[in-house]
């Protein structure tokens, strides 16, 4: 269903596809596949990333119900991006080691830490303490918040699945 949504190439369709695609990863891959390395788990957290990297722009959340829309709002998709590529980065030595797709994501990961920048927004310190050392405390507790705020929007996968119905 999700790459359904993508096939139309539009923002709702971008927005119902990430709503799906993380309800797939939350409610079905971990069981799926239980290690967090395993590579379809891994690719699944790429794409998810690449989509919140869509959203960052975005702002207008017409067409979904009221809690759709909050979930929505309360995320700010760049450091959800960069939270998600920080584990993606963190599994890819495991699930596809060195080479290509290492690459693509180390270069991905330096993409959105530049966004940073160039949108004027504050540098994620903790987030960043945290790619270096995982048992950082407050890196660990800011992506728990913002993991948290992901699992709400992938809560939201029955208005996506009524829209499409």
């Amino acid at each position: 269903m999700y790459l359904n949504c993508l096939d139309h190439q539009e923002s709702t369709s971008y927005i119902k596809a990430l709503i799906l695609l993380l309800f797939l990863f939350l409610n079905s891959d971990i069981y799926n596949y239980p290690q967090p390395q395993h590579p379809v788990r891994v690719v699944r957290l790429y794409a998810i990333a690449k989509l919140l990297q869509l959203m960052i722009k975005m702002d207008e959340w017409e067409g979904f119900s009221p809690g759709t829309r909050d979930a929505l709002q309360a995320i700010s998709f760049l450091d959800a991006s960069y939270t998600i590529l920080i584990f993606v980065v963190s599994a890819v030595p495991n699930s596809h080691g060195p080479g290509r797709f290492m690459e693509e994501v180390e270069h991905e990961l330096k993409e959105v830490y530049s966004l940073y920048g160039i949108l004027n927004r504050k540098e994620p310190k903790d987030l960043n303490a945290w790619l270096l050392d995982e048992k950082h405390v407050e890196g660990e507790r800011e992506a728990r918040r913002i993991i948290g705020k992901l699992q709400n929007l992938g809560g939201c996968y029955r208005d996506v699945i009524a829209s499409i119905a």
